[in-house]
């Protein structure tokens, strides 16, 4: 399967009564924007952005209901200090 093919079938889709337009489409762009830097840039090929597609969409689906995004930013701070700034208007990320 290529490329094109594999991203059509294989990102998700939410019921967009449940959630807000906006948040669907901040997340299809940003999804589609890694999967094109995990592919030319790390060579990933269709088994492993499949991988990350499925890893990433049971995180989003767990969102709120076992942890919060909040948790995520700590984390990521705490574990390998990357902090993600968040005002108005996103302003960063630190490493």
């Amino acid at each position: 399967m290529k490329y094109s093919q594999f991203k059509k079938t294989r990102v998700p889709k939410y019921n967009k009564t449940d959630m807000d337009r906006t948040a669907v489409k901040g997340f299809y762009i940003t999804l589609t924007l890694v999967l094109w830097v995990l592919r030319k840039d790390y060579d990933f090929g269709s088994k492993r952005i499949g991988d990350f597609i499925d890893k990433v969409s049971v995180a989003f689906h767990d969102l709120n209901e076992y942890f919060t995004i909040e948790d995520v930013e700590s984390a990521l701070k705490d574990e390998v200090g990357i902090d993600i700034v968040l005002d108005d208007v996103f302003t960063g990320v630190g490493i």
